[in-house]
């Protein structure tokens, strides 16, 4: 059984940029605030994306952090990098709802 049920790629799918012909070699397991910075491996944690995906958003944030320019890149690439960035910025916070006590 799959500790991150959405995680599991239907054909060709990746979060970054969805459908891909042809399909990607593989997929990886991103985790949007980085493992080595504390970053959970849980399904609010992580993306399932292609190898290319994968490359650009950690090269992204890599330029951000440095204060380099940043390299060209999608939107969504840009959108989970900066979702990273702010998780790194802020703390990281749980995104799923806490029950009532």
């Amino acid at each position: 059984m799959s500790l991150e049920p959405h995680l599991t790629i239907a054909g060709n799918l990746c979060s970054v940029h969805k459908y891909h012909w042809p399909p990607p070699v593989r997929t990886v397991k991103h985790h949007i605030l980085p493992k080595e910075l504390g970053g959970p491996t849980t399904p609010d944690n992580l993306l399932l994306v292609c190898d290319n995906g994968h490359y650009s958003i950690h090269a992204f944030m890599d330029a951000r952090l440095r204060g380099f320019a940043t390299p060209k890149v999608t939107k969504k690439e840009q959108h989970y990098a900066e979702l990273g960035l702010a998780r790194m910025k802020n703390g990281y916070v749980n995104l799923r709802p806490q029950a009532d006590s």
